[in-house]
């Protein structure tokens, strides 16, 4: 059983136009996973992929902050974010950032958005899902 809450983020780009490999070299990131769009899904009969998908995950970190996991996380993407943003919108593409709570012990985090953040995830074509875990012992 966890202990403490725990946050982690999914960045997610998907759309017909991507290819997996070639945003993997312009991030210089190796993705977490990836699919084309016709793939099966796992574990599924004739359900199919309806696009193409690469994402990248961080670990959960035990943190009741997720500023501090957002600002590590999207360091990753600022070098090439002006190429990324191009290669977004050049493809007719979007975004997702996932954020995934773990809450534990009733220890509730603090979900705030900078306006750094939130100007990244529009420049992106971005949106933000939370999904809230309510774990009790």
């Amino acid at each position: 059983m966890r202990t403490a809450t725990r946050i982690k983020l999914v960045f997610s780009i998907f759309g017909d136009l991507l290819n997996p490999l070639s945003f993997s070299e312009l991030t210089g990131l190796n993705p977490s996973s990836t699919w084309l769009k016709g793939d099966t899904v796992s574990n599924r009969i004739n359900l199919f992929r309806k696009e193409t998908c690469w994402t990248y995950s961080s670990e959960y970190i035990e943190t009741l902050y997720l500023e501090e996991l957002l600002e590590n996380f999207f360091q990753k993407f600022r070098a090439n974010l002006p190429k990324v943003a191009d290669y977004i919108k050049i493809n007719n593409l979007e975004t997702k950032v996932d954020i995934v709570v773990e809450i534990v012990n009733d220890e509730k985090p603090s979900l705030s958005f900078s306006k750094h953040f939130l100007d990244l995830v529009v420049k992106i074509n971005g949106e933000i899902d939370i999904d809230l875990y309510y774990l009790v012992e």
